[in-house]
């Protein structure tokens, strides 16, 4: 017997009816909702994005790397071991010392060597020395400058570069202290330089200090090698400075309480009877959250003068023996080198 190969007509139709199915599942993978195509169109719109926001993410990075290099007087730099406080950078931008110098505080005096580097809408003076002339048409003791005079420390060049660079410098907020001591009339004796000076508030104030010793131990104060600056004693140029942006600040505020500040501190510094000899604590009065100014101490700078053919030591500021009206924040009085109650000293900080 002959048998035919082949297949049914129901084999058939299965057949077509299958494929018909599978067709049509291929069809709906490929071009429905959810789709391949639905989702390589989506795929190829979400890499897109994620390209978008990796480069936006990549700009911001590289602006803020840039930025990091790039500060200026509105843009503080940080030292290492510090953090910002409180104010903004033209009313008392104040840094903290949390793991170096903890609690030691500075404040930021933004100015530049140049009025170029300014913006328009800003305010900010120039970084120097006031040898002639009147702060705010007050009359000051201002001595000459003779160019003939001994160089001043070395660090005076280096705090201008930096100035250059960075457009201002750090003033310690207090007169320098001393740990563990409130009564002053026990520094009549000289405190041993391996001491380190303090920024803080309510300390006894560190007096009775030669001028070479306080610039001795304001360098030992900050160590270059953990915060990226540098400490020292304050220059003739960076007290004037400091005077300019306080006196520039009350100038532009019509209720500013802290207007005439620099002709009359009356009232804003710690001042004594002579006879009593009291000496109070660092941080009575503010001007721009830096105290002391206008006294407990008159304050030894690293700026030297020839007055009446004789070379001499400058210092500046209020001191607790006299009123504000007879040693005033403004004034400068030439000083032989020595150890007496009523001269102290403050700390700048520079990179």
């Amino acid at each position: 017997m002959r048998r035919e190969k082949g297949i049914t007509l129901i084999a058939l139709v299965v057949t077509i009816i299958i494929l018909i199915i599978l067709g049509g599942v291929s069809i709906n993978l490929v071009l429905g909702n959810n789709g391949i195509v639905t989702k390589a169109k989506l795929a190829k719109k979400q890499t897109e994005q994620a390209k978008l926001n990796e480069e936006e993410l990549l700009n911001d990075v590289a602006d803020y790397i840039e930025t990091l290099g790039e500060y200026t007087y509105n843009n503080p730099y940080i030292p290492n071991g510090f953090i910002h406080t409180e104010g903004k950078w033209n009313n008392g931008y104040t840094i903290k010392g949390v793991t170096q110098n903890v609690n030691d505080e500075f404040v930021w005096v933004p100015c530049v060597t140049e009025q170029t580097q300014v913006k328009a809408e800003d305010t900010v003076v120039t970084f120097g020395k006031i040898t002639t002339g009147k702060y705010n048409e007050a009359n000051l003791k201002l001595l000459p400058i003779d160019t003939e005079v001994e160089a001043e420390d070395s660090s005076v060049n280096e705090i201008r570069k930096s100035v250059k660079k960075y457009g201002g410098f750090y003033i310690a907020k207090y007169e320098a202290g001393i740990n563990g001591i409130i009564d002053n009339n026990s520094l009549r004796t000289k405190t041993p330089i391996t001491e380190k000076p303090l920024s803080q508030e309510g300390k006894g104030v560190w007096n009775s200090i030669s001028r070479a010793d306080a610039i001795t131990v304001s360098k030992a104060m900050i160590d270059p090698e953990a915060t990226g600056v540098k400490s020292t004693l304050i220059s003739g140029e960076a007290w004037d400075t400091t005077l300019q942006w306080m006196v520039n600040a009350s100038e532009n505020k019509d209720n500013e309480p802290n207007k005439n500040y620099d002709i009359n501190p009356e009232g804003k510094g710690w001042y004594a009877d002579v006879s009593s000899g009291t000496i109070h604590t660092t941080g009575y009065y503010p001007v721009n959250n830096i105290y002391d100014m206008a006294g407990n101490m008159e304050e030894w700078t690293t700026e030297n003068c020839i007055y009446s053919n004789i070379n001499y030591i400058v210092a500046r500021g209020g001191r607790f023996e006299f009123s504000a009206s007879t040693d005033s924040v403004t004034s400068r009085c030439a000083r032989t080198e020595g150890v007496k109650r009523h001269n102290g000293f403050r700390v700048v900080l520079y990179k």
